[in-house]
């Protein structure tokens, strides 16, 4: 078996062994009350669609086997660990897993395929500048779209719009632009999770008019997570030689 197999398998195993740590927890831990709802907050709105999107994305940039059966593959087993957690479930989990793995995969596959297209060649100091900007750049205007949009919505949309935006959008953008730096070394990669807390707490801020230290968790956190994973997978690459699969 070659080591793409073996990578893939890897991804698999690991999206695997998440769910059932939380399929075990909902049965074992939470009651009903505060804590089930605490439990589904972090279990599905925020472990599950950080996991899918991070495995999605390692799966595209490396060419894995079976990349893009992995987004069906991380539905059908959110579905089902729903399911056997409450007896049902809904197209929330097309939002909670498909489509974060999907995403992940996409911009995987894109990243891998533009760099095919320069021919692997090592980016030059201009090249790489200019991909850190696009990065910042990006997130800077989710950020502001966000905010903005958040601003003209009242009342009970706001709520919903809020948890959306802060819980879910916000935290996948900040881990998939780490990750995509880390693999690629582009410049002030390590300030990105700072600088996604400072824009995370200005939005935060602007909207609500106060701030938390639950920015730590929904913005610095996955972005440093990105940036620490995507660097690492880049050690390893470099360490074997960028060699082919055997």
């Amino acid at each position: 078996m070659n080591t793409a197999k073996k990578h893939s398998i890897i991804c698999y195993g690991i999206t695997i062994c998440i769910l059932v740590i939380i399929a075990l927890w909902g049965m074992l831990g939470p009651s009903i009350g505060f804590e089930e709802i605490n439990y589904n907050f972090w279990s599905f709105f925020l472990i599950m669609p950080l996991t899918s999107i991070t495995v999605g994305l390692i799966m595209g940039i490396e060419g894995l086997y079976l990349k893009w059966l992995y987004p069906v593959f991380t539905g059908i087993l959110n579905f089902t660990s729903q399911y056997f957690l409450y007896e049902g479930s809904g197209r929330v989990t097309l939002f909670l897993a498909f489509i974060p793995a999907l995403l992940g995969v996409s911009i995987g596959t894109l990243n891998r395929t533009v760099t095919s297209r320069i021919g692997h060649k090592e980016e030059s100091m201009n090249t790489a500048k200019k991909h850190s900007v696009i990065c910042y750049g990006i997130t800077i205007c989710i950020f502001v779209i966000l905010t903005l949009r958040g601003a003209s919505i009242t009342g009970w949309n706001s709520l919903g719009f809020g948890v959306l935006s802060f819980y879910f959008i916000m935290p996948l953008t900040s881990i998939t632009g780490g990750l995509i730096m880390g693999i690629r070394d582009l410049p002030l990669q390590w300030p990105y999770p700072v600088f996604t807390g400072i824009l995370y707490s200005t939005s935060l801020y602007f909207l609500y008019g106060e701030w938390s230290g639950v920015v730590l968790l929904f913005s610095f956190i996955p972005a440093l997570l990105g940036v620490s994973i995507g660097t690492l997978i880049r050690t390893v690459k470099s360490r074997i030689g960028h060699k082919e699969d055997q």
